[in-house]
């Protein structure tokens, strides 16, 4: 007995950023006439039936006779979403002869139907299509709506189309009234490439920022090396303007990073219209939740801010304001580069490599220091400053205190604008790549390379391990100085650094400031 084929339509499931092609079968047999869709769907693709027969219906075609099994394989995997429909859809008028089964070839099906069979966008587009090229697919049907978005993606023959009947007018299968040869993808609205926005477009600038020359020549040393920052001081001083432009002082990402961002953004629900090189700036209020900080979710899990920053800047405004337990989910990323969340179901991971700036005022009315003004009691002041814990605080690279200016130091203040500062960066960034003989930057680089780098003062670094063996400073501490000691010295242009940096760096790990002269 020969086996009978059943026709396969592809589609894509994501587990984070990572795409797991579907094989979408569907089959008629003989027996009592309905649909069954079988594959751990949640209830979205179970009602997709009721789509599904719609759909059809409304496009002139004729009821099923027959019982058809819809199967979408691997069976185990968990399938959210109403982005299978369309693939279910060419699998059944394949199976059913209404559409050729030469549409499946090295193709990958993506949208949602409309019970009139219109076609509607998905979420995470994006990311589906990127996943697709990454499995080797030639070829994807989106919906029209959704072109423009995933016309960013390049090497894939992206089409369109707005209607369930688009598709049987460009391959008509045996059972349609015209069907006959001559089938062509030409007939199907195509994307054009588009490659994306090369072009900055800063809404801040760092000239903006007077009255500041040492707090902006740390923020440039904070972007050369990639360090975690701490700003505080009184209200008024300047610490979220600061932070505000720090992703202005960044070079531009690369393709590959523009493209892994985009598609996390795109998952977590925003409109990517094009792919800019920008470095992202997220900033993150008193209130947020877990999940929205890190990722989480009940479908489908998000990346959260860590994630939506990865390779530019989270800010933490008022950091002190946050619940603890926030702040504390910050000490896994930070380590390791990445966001896991962990269901009984599955595990996902995204990329979360940024730069922290926190910000936080010296108690919670912000006016400790001022003479005769602060009301909060003594506990009350502990108990805000201890909002962020020692683990925390030690995975924080600079710690600097930012003091309203003067209005003569205002008015006589020249700044230089974020292009020239990132100029500056970027010079700083290559030299330290050059030393490691990799891309990375200091912040990343092991304690180990750092201490075996050499052009490091043996008196410095006996001083240093004292500081450990008294429970002064830990190793991490200490490993800390050294790589800020490196971006200073990048930053100014030499080869190692020398005496005065390493004191700098140690007076912004230890939270002082002041006495530096190389100012921006």
């Amino acid at each position: 007995m020969t086996a009978r084929t059943v026709p396969q339509a592809t589609a894509i499931a994501l587990v984070g950023l990572e795409g797991i092609p579907v094989k979408v079968e569907a089959d008629l047999s003989p027996g009592m006439v309905g649909m069954t869709i079988v594959g751990d769907g949640d209830a979205s693709l179970r009602e997709a039936k009721e789509r599904l027969r719609s759909a059809m219906l409304n496009c002139g075609l004729k009821a099923l006779t027959r019982r058809l099994t819809v199967n979408l394989s691997p069976a185990d995997l968990p399938k959210t979403g109403a982005g299978f429909d369309l693939a279910m859809a060419v699998s059944i008028l394949c199976a059913r002869r209404v559409l050729d089964k030469e549409i499946l070839a090295e193709t990958v099906f993506i949208g949602e139907l409309g019970l009139d069979g219109s076609l509607r966008p998905v979420p995470a587009a994006l990311a589906l299509v990127l996943a697709a090229r990454s499995h080797g697919y030639r070829r994807v049907v989106v919906p029209q709506s959704a072109l423009e978005t995933v016309s960013i993606v390049e090497g894939m023959s992206i089409h369109g189309i707005s209607h369930l009947n688009d598709l049987l007018r460009a391959f008509p299968g045996t059972e349609m009234a015209q069907g006959g040869p001559g089938h062509a993808w030409s007939d199907l609205p195509a994307a054009p490439h588009n490659s994306g926005s090369t072009k900055r477009r800063c809404e801040v600038d760092l000239s903006e920022v007077r009255g500041h020359p040492e707090a902006r020549y740390v923020l440039m040393i904070a972007a050369s090396g990639g360090h975690h920052l701490l700003l505080h001081g009184p209200p008024g001083g300047g610490k979220t303007m600061l932070a505000e432009r720090l992703h202005t002082l960044l070079p531009d990402l690369t393709l590959s990073e523009a493209t892994i961002l985009a598609a996390m953004r795109s998952i977590a629900g925003v409109d990517v219209e094009e792919l800019t090189r920008m470095p992202p700036m997220e900033m993150v209020s008193p209130g947020t939740t877990s999940a929205a900080l890190v990722g989480g979710g009940t479908k489908m899990i998000r990346p959260g801010a860590v994630s939506l920053a990865h390779r530019g800047v989270l800010v933490l405004d008022e950091a002190p304001e946050f619940s603890q337990r926030v702040l504390e989910n910050l000490r896994g990323p930070l380590e390791t580069g990445r966001a896991i969340t962990r269901r009984a179901a599955n595990t996902v991971s995204y990329p979360a490599q940024f730069q922290l700036v926190l910000t936080a005022n010296p108690c919670p009315c912000g006016l400790d220091g001022t003479k005769g003004l602060c009301q909060c009691t003594p506990m009350s002041r502990r108990r805000y400053q201890e909002k962020l814990s020692g683990p925390l605080r030690d995975r924080l690279d600079i710690r600097y205190q930012v003091l309203a200016p003067h209005l003569a130091n205002i008015e006589a203040d020249m700044p230089l604008g974020s292009e020239s500062a990132r100029e500056r960066v970027t010079e700083a960034r290559h030299r330290a790549q050059r030393r490691w003989g990799r891309a990375v930057l200091n912040r990343e680089v092991t304690g180990t390379e750092i201490r075996n780098q050499g052009g490091i003062d043996s008196g410095f670094l006996d001083s240093l391990n004292r500081a450990i063996g008294r429970g002064w400073m830990t190793m991490r501490g200490a490993d800390k100085v050294l790589r800020l000691g490196w971006s200073i010295a990048d930053l100014a242009g030499r080869d190692a650094p020398n005496a005065d940096d390493f004191s700098f760096a140690l007076q912004l790990r230890n939270d002082a400031s002041g006495g530096v002269t190389n100012a921006a």
